[in-house]
């Protein structure tokens, strides 16, 4: 859970700016305009305060510390709160993965937009999982970094389920045992369960439209 968000903004349907600094008046801001609550955030604060590591306790006793630009949790998993009173069951939690992509698909759940026939997405609905349902959830999530900036120059693309990341290099990490990815697994190192989860996601990669380099 979020303990701290430093700069939030909630708009009204009438423009109006409201910040607040941490959950409770975000939450007390959006209220106060008749709307409901669905929060995600960035890993740490901008501005000024860019330069400062964010660190959050969970369950009281494991520290974990924002990671902007780095491709494991600490940069990529980041906090969803929603609020729905009567819909939303108060205090639950839901651990389905869930990616960006996802949002507009739940947003128009949500509406009771039915999507057109042609036209696709990615994502899937998490409305569902949200009221305590079952739902659809995915079985993983594909990640693309390229920040295309003069001060980063990598790139990395991964698969990821619940437990199980994979690198296109071939790295593999177990996120139960190592969330920090400190020991990628090669290939050839490889247990039975490490087999069955590379030879699940890697295949996936084959799936994702290669980046067409732009003409120079």
């Amino acid at each position: 859970m979020v303990q701290r968000v430093y700069e939030q903004a909630a708009r009204s349907d009438a423009g109006q700016v409201i910040v607040a600094t941490d959950d409770e008046r975000i939450v007390s801001a959006v209220k106060s305009f008749g709307g409901e609550v669905c929060l995600t955030r960035e890993d740490h604060p901008s501005g000024t305060d860019r330069l400062q590591e964010v660190c959050s306790i969970m369950h009281e006793h494991h520290e974990v510390c924002g990671g902007k630009g780095l491709t494991n949790d600490r940069g990529t998993h980041v906090p969803l709160i929603c609020q729905w009173p009567g819909t939303i069951p108060a205090g639950s939690v839901e651990n389905s993965l869930v990616d960006s992509s996802d949002f507009l698909p739940t947003i128009m759940d949500i509406a009771g937009i039915a999507t057109p026939p042609e036209f696709e997405m990615d994502g899937r609905s998490f409305l569902p999982q949200l009221k305590g349902e079952e739902g659809n959830p995915r079985e993983w999530v594909y990640f693309h970094f390229e920040p295309k900036s003069p001060r980063v120059s990598r790139q990395a693309r991964f698969i990821r389920d619940m437990r199980w990341k994979l690198y296109d290099d071939g790295s593999l990490f177990d996120l139960d045992s190592d969330p920090d990815e400190e020991y990628p697994i090669l290939a050839v190192q490889d247990k039975d369960d490490q087999a069955n989860a590379r030879k699940r996601l890697e295949p996936i990669f084959a799936q994702m439209v290669p980046e067409t380099p732009p003409a120079r």
